[in-house]
């Protein structure tokens, strides 16, 4: 699977990752690497967004509208975020929407 990521690729959990919700924060776990994160308000909605049924142009757009942010800040912080929970092996890329 080609995973390069990019605005029309479809994120969805890791199934080693964990995810317990604080407050409007978010603790991300990867028992398997002993790993934990803590995201703020907006990066929690993301990956709730993450669920692999949409795209990260459309993940996006519910920022844009959700938060006081362009189109392209939106856009650009979204592709960015993901990447990094990529990274860390929270998020993977699905195929195609589920």
């Amino acid at each position: 699977m080609n995973t390069a990521l990019t605005l029309e690729s479809y994120p969805q959990p890791s199934p080693s990752a964990l995810a317990q919700p604080i407050g409007d924060e978010l603790v991300l776990l990867l028992p398997q690497q002993g790993s934990v994160r803590a995201i703020n308000a907006v990066g929690r909605r993301i990956w709730e967004l993450a669920d692999g049924s949409r795209s990260v142009r459309e993940i996006a757009a519910t920022i844009y509208c959700e938060y006081d942010v362009t189109q392209a800040q939106a856009e650009a912080d979204t592709l960015h975020f993901v990447g990094v929970l990529m990274q860390r092996g929270l998020l993977a890329l699905s195929r195609s929407a589920r």
